[in-house]
């Protein structure tokens, strides 16, 4: 599968990106194109409209990031299996539709929710090259 490999210039970190015609790998975590495209898209265009956000035949939603504990995970999963066509990333991070947020909320699973296309993270006072 072919690759990009980002390097910083100031220091050894790297981003490893494999590419296939329908789907990303970048460092490790792999998605669909489309799953990609709505986690960086927001990232990268903050003014934009989300086009998730504009879509109404509900295909598409809102995509929230949250992170759950070990014990919090094991009564998550089923829920999210079946309410989301999300992404599973490491340390127990999820990015999942509001449907699957508010199917969590209704289940009594807690989690903390990182980021929102509503609330992006912010790059607001970070150093050049720190990690957010």
């Amino acid at each position: 599968m072919p690759r990009y490999l980002l390097k910083c210039g100031c220091c050894g970190q790297q981003v490893e990106i494999y590419y296939a015609k329908d789907s990303l790998e970048i460092n490790g975590v792999m998605a669909s194109v489309e799953n990609w495209r709505e986690v960086l898209l927001p990232l990268l265009y903050p003014d934009q409209p989300s086009p998730q956000a504009s879509r109404s035949e509900g295909r598409f939603s809102m995509k929230v990031m949250i992170r759950l504990s070990a014990r919090e995970e094991l009564k998550a999963l089923p829920i999210l299996l079946r309410h989301s066509p999300g992404m599973g990333l490491p340390d127990r991070t999820y990015v999942i539709s509001a449907e699957a947020v508010r199917a969590l909320r209704e289940a009594g699973v807690r989690f903390k929710e990182l980021a929102s296309e509503v609330n992006p993270p912010s790059v607001e006072g970070a150093e050049s090259g720190e990690r957010i």
